[in-house]
């Protein structure tokens, strides 16, 4: 199993990090500092699969089956599981 940042087929990362922003508002347990720094780390570092990428990744790698079992409410993350 994998809890991965996850876009929706046909958005780019350009968009998900947009996403991404606009929860700034709910986030309300970090100071403005805690949260330009946690920012900072996901635009220069998470590069969100695609749905569709997340399931040929599984199955080119010998998974029998591949599941998305969660979605967060901004679906910004899935959790992906992963059988042989």
């Amino acid at each position: 199993m994998v809890f991965e940042n996850t876009s929706p087929d046909g958005e780019d990362r350009s968009t998900w990090l947009g996403r991404w922003d606009m929860q700034r508002p709910k986030w309300h347990a970090y100071t403005s500092d805690e949260w330009t720094r946690m920012a900072g780390h996901v635009h220069a570092a998470d590069f969100p699969e695609t749905l569709s990428t997340w399931r040929a990744l599984g199955q080119d790698a010998g998974f029998r089956s591949t599941e998305d079992l969660y979605a967060t409410p901004t679906d910004l993350f899935r959790l992906w599981s992963f059988a042989t």
